[in-house]
């Protein structure tokens, strides 16, 4: 499925953007190289529980979403997460983020999830990311996160 509003077009992301891709993490501040952003993306497009959409701005991929679907033991519905939304530096505040937003929440709803999180770094909200998720009905749960750095892969 293809959005349109006649200056930007949401789509599925394609191997043929993995470039683009690993330059928008780095501009969030994830750097990874371009043969590992390709592997990944080949592991997401092949996985029907996993998506990535970017937004087109003059046939440039400007932004992108990623997100995860999974069920979870103790619910009948599906569980989705965003492990990503990136907007280029210089196309924030032109509502791209918000039709992304939009287009995730709506494919997470036809795939019967009841939920949806994303977590935001704490020096985020120096850039107004915790208020622009504020805005779209995001609200902090204040729920405890225990994360443990696993060792030995490669």
């Amino acid at each position: 499925m293809v959005l349109s509003n006649n200056k930007i077009i949401i789509r599925e992301a394609r191997l043929s953007d993995s470039t683009r891709l690993a330059s928008l993490m780095s501009e969030l501040g994830h750097p990874i190289s371009n043969e590992d952003m390709l592997h990944n993306l080949n592991i997401y497009l092949a996985n029907p529980m996993t998506k990535i959409f970017v937004a087109e701005s003059d046939s440039q991929v400007v932004a992108m979403i990623s997100l995860i679907i999974f069920p979870l033991i103790n619910r009948v519905t599906n569980y989705a997460r965003i492990s990503s939304l990136i907007v280029s530096t210089t196309e924030r505040s032109r509502g791209i983020g918000g039709m992304l937003l939009e287009y995730t929440e709506a494919y997470a709803i036809r795939n019967k999830c009841d939920k949806i999180e994303l977590t935001s770094g704490l020096h985020r909200s120096q850039t107004g990311a915790y208020e622009f998720y504020r805005e779209r009905g995001y609200k902090s749960d204040q729920t405890t996160y225990f994360i443990k750095k696993l060792e030995g892969i490669e």
